[in-house]
């Protein structure tokens, strides 16, 4: 039953899930697709436990999603590698110690809920106001001025004294 589940929530949302991880962790479509990919075949491998019990699907789901992402990000990293990023073009080299702070800021996305975590990319990474989010999506303001304030202190609380550095 479980196996069934998943595959119809494949075939309607993987599209939606690609586009996502492309416009907010990865930045290109490969690695994109081959999050999602890898987390749906982690899910079918999960599925096969007949003890497994899931109150929430699409939790369940985007937690293996989130920990397919956290793994491609950190191997990303331990190989030194990022996806070209047409954005960055113009933009000021970054050292080893900015590199480092922008990839654990995007792991630091990941636990966070699919529309927090577009509204935080596209605040910092994209460059975004809060109204121009609250046109393009389907949140008021006021919850994407809470969601980036919230996340700007999680990062302070969390990584603070090594940002004063």
């Amino acid at each position: 039953m479980l196996r069934g589940e998943i595959e119809k929530y494949y075939e309607k949302n993987y599209d939606t899930l690609v586009k996502r991880y492309r416009a907010t962790i990865t930045g290109g479509g490969a690695d994109a697709e081959d999050i999602v990919q890898e987390a749906f075949t982690n899910a079918l491998h999960y599925a096969t436990n007949p003890l497994r019990q899931i109150d929430n699907f699409e939790h369940w789901f985007n937690v293996i999603l989130s920990n397919a992402a956290k793994k491609h990000l950190m191997r990303e990293a331990r190989m030194g590698m990022s996806e070209y990023d047409e954005s960055m073009d113009e933009a000021v080299p970054m050292d080893e110690w900015g590199a480092n702070m922008i990839a654990t800021i995007k792991l630091e996305m990941l636990s966070m809920a699919p529309q927090q975590q577009d509204v935080v990319y596209l605040y910092y990474f994209r460059e975004f106001k809060p109204r121009e989010i609250a046109d393009v999506s389907e949140l008021s303001y006021a919850v994407i001025s809470n969601t980036i304030k919230r996340f700007k202190e999680h990062i302070i609380n969390k990584f603070g004294d090594v940002m004063k550095e």
